[in-house]
């Protein structure tokens, strides 16, 4: 007996299932995942080579496997979280299982793989029994996802400790950034809200405070609008009251691709910078203020001489605008076009100037109908913090008032001059006559006179006599009041050589020594300093001690801005009371029976002394000799 069945839909079944499973063995080996089956219930795994490749080996190294085997080389701080989520399966609170776990490699380092999985079949009593699943080699993503991480948590720390405020709003407007600054600027945390509520609730003001910004208004939305811009200032008002001033600079945010992701804007606080520029402001209307209402001409040039800059007064004397002479060379504005000479020396002046000296002189310039009026002239040199000289400063002072009065004194000195000369001619004239006419009579009748008659013409004599030489000396006194008599250069040792010869008979006759050497040469008024010098030592031979030769030194002293200079003698000295005293006109401190003289000599020395810039004083101790002292000052330059 024989039996035919149709197998023809068995076959087609087969195949079909064959074409199955290399369709699914192709998916595995292209997606290069690990699979695994795993009884639950029995423990009994099965893994493909995939599988044991992920972790750099091959099946045949790690076979048998069982459940035992993953857990040999999974991470064991992974192996809790992938234990409560293959419960959560089991219990099937999820239909779904998924870990990220790490997973020792075969050469020692840990690898990624996303393991995936569901239980396909359970027990009767509902227990789960076969579960299926996958291995996924995820290292490269987790690497990424660390440099992600990282650089969003650097990012994120530069954005909190910047002090400029940043805000980020993505493409619906949400707020997804909000920095540490920010909420410093608002005093409150973000919110989600509609753009119609940000002017309100982060009291976001105009610049000038008066009104809370319309929503076009406000940065944020305008970058979110698509609009890129800069500096925009408005205001914030702090939850404690508080404003600040802001300037914000705002931007959408875009892919490679165009695509719309948000905007952002970055906010700083200029309110201490809104303050400076205030008190600036108002310095230097204060300072315009001032430099325009001055009775002095000032300016300011730069180091080429070009101006930059006029005051009002000066503006007003020359009948000039600011721009009839800002950014024109000095020397060639109106004020000095007196003279190509006087151009010349202000072009000096300033190159001068430029190199840190301070130059003053006097000077005629225009005024706004062209006449010629003098000016006290500076120009001084301001440095920058490395002591280089950056502008110099012109000023003026009118002085016509003071040269015309100083001219009229001239005049006026000269005038007593002439009759200080005429009076003492005229004076001394009448003198002569009666010391001729006395000596006459004494000649002529001395036979015939007493005693007494010859003692009362030698005393009208005498007394006429000081009186011709004290004529002499207020004359000598009153000439010496002549500024205008040029300084020179003088060898003092020279000076002091020609009045030992004009002393010589004095010297040899008392046995006395002047004791010099080495005194330097000096910028003054060669006669007056002439005479100083004669004084002093002829003072210093007068007043010495019969019984001894007088014994004088001169020396000399350079200090900073002065010479000084000493007298010093062995003479009967003087009580330190008088030490000042002694230089007043006429002021004796003798009887003219003792010691000779008018008062006029120290009184002229303390004058010649004051007119070179300098100071005159005595010491003494009687009988032991005194010292006079005096300085000249030094040339300035």
């Amino acid at each position: 007996m024989a039996q035919i069945e149709n197998i023809t839909p068995r076959k087609k079944y087969f195949a079909d299932l064959k074409v199955q499973k290399e369709r699914f063995e192709y998916v595995i080996e292209g997606t290069q995942a690990g699979t695994w089956e795993w009884n639950v219930q029995t423990g009994e795994t099965v893994f493909n080579e995939t599988w044991a490749n992920i972790i750099g080996y091959q099946l045949e190294e790690i076979s048998p496997v069982s459940i035992d085997t993953w857990m040999k080389y999974a991470h064991p701080d992974d192996l809790e979280q992938s234990n409560q989520k293959l419960q959560a399966c089991f219990s099937k609170a999820s239909d779904y299982y998924e870990c990220e776990c790490r997973m020792r490699h075969k050469d020692g380092h840990w690898v990624w793989v996303l393991d995936r999985g569901k239980v396909m079949t359970w027990t009767a009593d509902g227990k789960p029994e076969k579960m299926y699943g996958t291995h996924t080699e995820i290292s490269k993503f987790k690497e990424l996802e660390y440099e992600l991480s990282a650089k969003n948590a650097f990012t994120e720390a530069v954005l909190d400790t910047i002090d400029v405020g940043i805000v980020v709003a993505n493409a619906d407007g949400q707020l997804n950034r909000f920095n540490k600054a920010t909420l410093e600027f608002h005093g409150l945390e973000s919110k989600n809200i509609s753009p119609d509520k940000w002017p309100e609730y982060y009291q976001l003001l105009t610049p000038d405070l008066s009104a809370h910004l319309s929503k076009e208004d406000v940065p944020l939305y305008r970058a979110w609008k698509g609009e890129k811009f800069e500096n925009r200032e408005f205001a914030i008002r702090h939850s404690s009251g508080d404003i600040r001033h802001i300037s914000c600079s705002g931007s959408p945010i875009y892919t490679e691709n165009h695509e719309f992701l948000g905007a952002v804007v970055a906010m700083k606080d200029i309110s201490a910078e809104k303050i400076y520029k205030q008190t600036l402001l108002e310095s230097e209307r204060k300072f315009k203020g001032i430099f325009n209402s001055t009775f002095q001409f000032i300016g300011f040039l730069d180091l080429e001489g070009n101006l930059l800059e006029a005051n009002q007064t000066a503006l007003d004397f020359g009948g000039l605008r600011q721009e009839d002479v800002v950014g024109k060379k000095f020397w060639d504005c109106h004020w000095w076009q007196v003279s190509p000479q006087t151009q010349k020396q202000l072009q000096d002046a300033i190159q001068m100037a430029a190199k840190g000296e301070f130059v003053q002189y006097e000077v005629a310039v225009w005024d706004r109908d062209k006449r010629p009026v003098t000016i006290l002239f500076n120009l001084k040199p301001i440095f920058n913090e490395e002591g280089k000289v950056f502008a110099i400063i012109p000023e003026g002072r009118l002085i016509q008032d003071i040269v015309d009065a100083r001219e009229a004194l001239k005049d006026k000195n000269l005038e007593l001059q002439r009759f200080a000369s005429v009076a003492s001619h005229d004076l001394k004239e009448p003198l002569r006559m009666v010391i001729n006419f006395l000596q006459l009579l004494h000649r002529k009748y001395d036979p015939i006179l007493d005693d007494k008659g010859r003692q009362y013409i030698q005393f009208a004599v005498d007394a006429s006599q000081r009186m011709n030489t004290l004529i002499s000396e207020l004359l000598e006194y009153s000439q010496l009041g002549n500024l205008d008599t040029p300084k020179e250069w003088v060898d003092t040792n020279s000076i002091v050589q020609t009045v030992l010869d004009y002393y010589s008979t004095s010297l040899e006759e008392s046995g006395g020594r002047v004791y010099f050497s080495s005194l330097p040469n000096l910028w003054v008024r060669k006669v007056p300093f002439e005479l100083l010098i004669r004084n002093l030592l002829g003072n210093s031979l007068k007043y010495r001690k019969p019984e001894i030769p007088p014994q004088i030194t001169l020396s000399a002293m350079e200090l900073e801005n002065h010479w000084e200079f000493a007298v010093r003698d062995n003479g009967i000295g003087f009580e330190p009371e008088h030490a000042k005293s002694i230089f007043q006109m006429f002021k004796r401190l003798h009887t003219r029976q003792e010691f000779a003289g008018t008062g006029m000599g120290l009184a002229t020395c303390q004058r010649i002394v004051e007119q070179h810039d300098g100071e005159i004083w005595a010491e003494s101790i009687p009988g032991q000799g005194s010292v006079f002292r005096f300085t000249l000052a030094k040339p300035d330059s």
